[in-house]
């Protein structure tokens, strides 16, 4: 896996975070230079197209799947019911 910035890294834990909403997750990370709601849904579209952040965040999942749900309330239901 070719190596994300800080920021892709932020993009998938606030996507997972988030219900798995790309564009509130983009939004929260890229709030400095993104504004639009749209901006934000096209460009959150791009990066969950891209093989490696893809892979991140399945990563991320299967982390998320060893810990027990009081110790991240919310995100492990989250996972389940959208992937």
């Amino acid at each position: 896996m070719k190596a994300l910035s800080n920021n892709q890294k932020l993009f998938c834990q606030e996507y997972l975070k988030s219900g798995m909403n790309g564009t509130k997750a983009y939004l929260k990370v890229y709030s400095k230079s993104c504004k639009k709601e749209e901006t934000a849904r096209v460009n959150a579209s791009r990066l969950l197209t891209n093989a490696n952040i893809l892979e991140y965040i399945e990563e991320l999942q299967n982390k998320v799947e060893e810990i027990p749900e009081y110790l991240h309330p919310g995100i492990s239901a989250a996972i389940v019911s959208n992937g």
